[in-house]
């Protein structure tokens, strides 16, 4: 059921599908650390419709892939209300973005003074799996490297190239299957 899946992805090589497939059965293992998926390409590649169809197939959201925070207590608050992060259009991460991410993936935590309090504290602690895309590969730290799949999806052949409005009829078709294969 998955390879009807794949053929919505004609970027995608087919070494780079595997670890597509092992990031879906990484996202729904409860024990460990979550997987970090990192979708690189050049312009033209599929990279948010990737992002956002892998994500809406696992949690589907409002907002399927948004743009990533810039301060790391609100990077957990995200991963604290969804069980799959994607992020959009990635040019960099700062070195404390990189450890919340590689932390989040883990089971981290962080907290905060409570607001309107003076010594209350708020924890959250989360383990959540994420994505990031980008033309380039925004990792470049090892504690996040290690907890990566690093997919780079090719330019897609004009031909190949579908209307955004046919490939989510078909993708909506077919999600009711994919979820359960």
């Amino acid at each position: 059921k998955l390879q009807e899946f794949r053929r919505l992805l004609p970027g995608v090589s087919f070494d780079d599908w595997i670890k597509i497939q092992g990031f879906l059965v990484g996202v729904f293992n409860p024990d460990g650390t979550q997987p970090v998926l990192v979708i690189s390409g050049r312009q033209g590649s599929g990279k948010s419709k990737t992002a956002e169809m892998v994500r809406n197939l696992v949690d589907a959201n409002q907002v399927p892939i948004r743009t990533m925070p810039r301060k790391i207590d609100e990077l957990f608050v995200a991963a604290e209300n969804s069980h799959l992060l994607a992020f959009d259009n990635l040019s960099h991460l700062t070195a404390e973005q990189s450890d919340a991410i590689a932390q989040i993936s883990s089971g981290g935590g962080m907290t905060k003074r409570k607001l309107y309090s003076d010594t209350d504290e708020v924890a959250i602690t989360t383990r959540q799996p994420m994505m990031l895309n980008g033309i380039t590969d925004v990792v470049d730290r090892a504690d996040l490297d290690e907890r990566s799949l690093h997919v780079e999806l090719d330019v897609m052949d004009p031909k190949e190239r579908r209307l955004d409005s046919e490939i989510k009829e078909t993708y909506e078709e077919m999600r009711p299957r994919l979820l359960g294969s």
